[in-house]
């Protein structure tokens, strides 16, 4: 898997990438996510960002089992890009996927005294987000991937410590 690991997520009104390069694009998402506009999202975020960052080669992505990600206008789609490789994720499964705990360090760094307006919420995202460019913690994320599955299976399913 490697680089080429992106995982993604919508999380608190925004959707974002990441890979063990770090976080890729961030959007806001306006309203409700629904089938139509996470497929827009794919085609005009996702996928062009993600070539910038890995210009060839395979996609490997993971999504959570949302309805909207599996909706068939965007498994059709998905299904039609031959160089996105989709992975199987088990249902209800926070603990193993990396972004939720991006999302989760993005809350801990957050100055919550600066959130007082929906400005300021944008704001304290997208400097968060930016910051944690500039650090390990996607990569570190990523590799602890194969200890995380790992754990999965000697804990029998039962959630982890993260």
């Amino acid at each position: 898997m490697g680089e080429k690991f992106c995982v993604e997520e919508v999380g608190r009104g925004y959707w974002g990438w990441m890979s063990s390069m770090g976080p890729g694009e961030l959007v806001e998402i306006g309203g409700r996510m629904n089938s139509e506009r996470y497929l827009e999202v794919l085609k005009d975020v996702m996928l062009p960002s993600v070539r910038v960052a890995y210009p060839e080669g395979q996609i490997y992505l993971v999504h959570d089992n949302s309805s909207v990600h599996k909706s068939k206008i965007v498994k059709d789609w998905l299904n039609s890009q031959k160089d996105i490789t989709v992975f199987e994720w088990p249902a209800k499964s926070p603990d193993l996927n990396p972004i939720e705990n991006l999302w989760g360090q993005m809350v801990l760094n957050w100055d919550s005294s600066e959130i007082r307006s929906k400005k300021n919420l944008d704001n304290e995202v997208n400097k968060t987000w930016e910051l944690l460019r500039n650090s390990d913690t996607c990569f570190n994320m990523v590799s602890s991937m194969k200890t995380r599955l790992q754990e999965v299976i000697d804990s029998e399913g039962y959630p982890l410590r993260y």
